[in-house]
């Protein structure tokens, strides 16, 4: 596994979906009584309920709401109905745009209550909200074990596909690991990451690292839960206090944050990766690729021109990001290679280099 690949699978959670799952062969048992349900009527049922059931949440603008409506399709339906109604939310409800990953992560809460089952819940998994439903699954599923019995489970609770190794999918389960860890301990980070450092494997433990300081930064005005090691006005914390092991994921998410309290300047967001220490700075700057990318919809001339707003000597670093993010938002290569083919020819190799490892996993 390249450090390229490893980086670009920690790029890809914050702003795009991987839609494929986890590894889930021992997160509930496949033989469950619901599980067998499931898969007789997950490709029949799961048709949208229709938006007009959120009119109401639309104008009372809580997460409350919403939660209530999910839970009442999820109840009388099943998740996938739940998920097809958020994306189509996505498209026209401004609280929803705002709160989808949040909301993702409701939707797989709500599943694993009703199914009891990993395996039963995961038969309605979907792309929506940048793999929400995944990471609510994976917190609800370690909810269940108290801290001994968690930490003895820890090293086998994600299974590698051996003829797909370090996929997406695998990626996500550890990821989606660290989203429940934080949110088990009442957003602690620290305390969450001392569990992500019982994972004997390097590559797995960081995709631990990356739930846990996503997860520190989704919950930042989510409604879900509230974000306790976050600075305004230091808003590279925590990446400059925790371990070095622990750097390189919490650098990957970090600008999700830097651009949250600096209103979106880009270039004063810039500035403060290059202020970063010195062996992060790219990191940084393929963090700003990514949501450049997300908030650009893609857009090769946009992308360029934003990430032409920082150093020159790490734009290819955020061209890198923004094409990686291309790849998981379309699950294919067609809007990273368009991206590619713009850039400045100096910035062009490792644009195609990260669309390549991106490709890879998939």
């Amino acid at each position: 596994m390249s450090p390229v690949r490893a980086a670009l699978l920690a790029l890809c959670t914050l702003l795009v979906g991987a839609g494929l799952g986890y590894g889930a062969a021992n997160l509930g048992d496949s033989g469950h009584p619901a599980a067998a349900a499931v898969a007789r009527d997950a490709k029949t049922t799961a048709h949208a309920s229709g938006a007009s059931a959120f009119a109401a949440c639309k104008k009372d603008e809580t997460f409350g709401c919403y939660q209530r409506e999910f839970r009442r399709i999820v109840d009388a339906q099943n998740p996938g109905v739940a998920l097809d109604d958020l994306d189509a939310l996505y498209k026209s409800d401004a609280y929803v745009k705002r709160e989808c990953h949040p909301l993702a992560h409701e939707i797989g809460h709500l599943a694993f209550a009703k199914y009891k089952s990993v395996t039963a819940a995961e038969q309605y998994a979907r792309e929506t909200c940048w793999s929400g439903y995944h990471h609510g699954l994976m917190e609800s599923y370690i909810s269940q074990f108290d801290d001994k019995q968690l930490r003895s489970r820890m090293n086998g609770i994600c299974k590698q596909d051996e003829t797909h190794p370090y996929s997406l999918a695998y990626y996500n389960c550890w990821h989606g690991l660290g989203h429940g860890l934080t949110i088990r301990f009442m957003q602690d980070i620290f305390h969450a990451l001392r569990f992500c450092n019982v994972i004997r494997h390097s590559w797995e433990r960081q995709s631990c690292y990356s739930g846990v300081f996503m997860q520190n930064i989704v919950a930042n005005g989510s409604g879900m839960h509230r974000a306790i090691d976050l600075k305004p006005s230091d808003p590279i914390y925590p990446c400059d206090v925790v371990t070095e092991q622990e750097k390189p994921s919490c650098y990957l998410m970090q600008t999700s944050y830097v651009l949250q309290v600096k209103n979106w300047n880009l270039p004063v967001a810039f500035r403060i990766c290059n202020r970063v220490e010195s062996r992060y700075v790219g990191t940084c700057y393929r963090s700003m690729g990514r949501d450049i990318s997300g908030a650009a919809l893609l857009d090769p001339g946009t992308i360029v021109s934003q990430c032409g707003l920082g150093a020159a000597a790490h734009r290819a670093e955020c061209i890198a990001g923004a094409a990686a993010n291309a790849v998981y938002d379309r699950h294919g290569r067609a809007m990273a290679d368009a991206l590619c083919r713009l850039v400045d020819p100096a910035d062009r190799a490792a644009c195609l280099k990260a669309t390549d490892d991106a490709v890879a996993t998939l």
